[in-house]
């Protein structure tokens, strides 16, 4: 809007309008709005039929947040190689899934067993019959490891986003201001578009 409001064309054809255009601080909100865009992106998430949106930080302008992640995967695909030949050997060969942070098996009652590993929980809570999360000892250690990644790879992503959220919060009175000229101008069209389409014309 303010590249438009400053034309020549629109200076000198629509002086009022292109100095309410004008007014908007462009060049104050460039530096961290393209802060802003270049470092999060719109990510569309599906839950069963309802979609919605979240911001999700761009991983390439955050090198540090890269190798936490592929530490991660390193960890999760070493785990889960090991876990291949006792998903084999266990009845029913158990799914291998995530839980708090940690890589493990899900069995039933009778097979969780201390022997077997370190029970991390119930699933669908202590009050069910469900199965059980069962950390097989062999991989404890890789387990501990991809903890502690993943809780520093999540306060990275904390950190980031905070600074992104300070940098928003330092200009919004730019933004409160640019958005009321905006307004101003939104009205003016809105009001010339109604006009002429009932072919309104100025009174005497």
């Amino acid at each position: 809007v303010r590249e438009w409001a400053t034309l020549k064309v629109v200076s000198a054809s629509l002086p009022k309008l292109s100095a309410i255009g004008a007014k908007i601080l462009h060049d104050e909100l460039s530096t961290s709005l393209k802060q802003i865009g270049e470092s999060v992106e719109i990510v569309r998430v599906n839950q069963g039929s309802v979609s919605s949106y979240i911001f999700q930080l761009r991983d390439e302008k955050f090198p540090d947040i890269i190798e936490l992640r592929l530490k991660a995967k390193e960890l999760v695909d070493k785990i889960d190689q090991q876990m291949k030949p006792l998903r084999k050997k266990t009845k029913g060969s158990p799914e291998c899934v995530d839980y708090n942070g940690r890589r493990v098996l899900l069995v039933p009652k009778s097979q969780a067993t201390a022997s077997f590993g370190v029970i991390r929980g119930k699933e669908g809570g202590s009050n069910t019959l469900g199965r059980y999360y069962v950390e097989p000892r062999s991989i404890i250690q890789y387990g501990d490891e991809l903890v502690l990644v993943r809780e520093k790879l999540k306060a990275a992503e904390v950190s980031m986003k905070k600074k992104l959220i300070e940098s928003i919060v330092g200009v919004r009175p730019i933004v409160d201001i640019s958005l009321q000229y905006m307004a101003r101008l939104d009205v003016i069209f809105s009001k010339a578009v109604f006009s002429k389409r009932f072919n309104g014309v100025i009174p005497k």
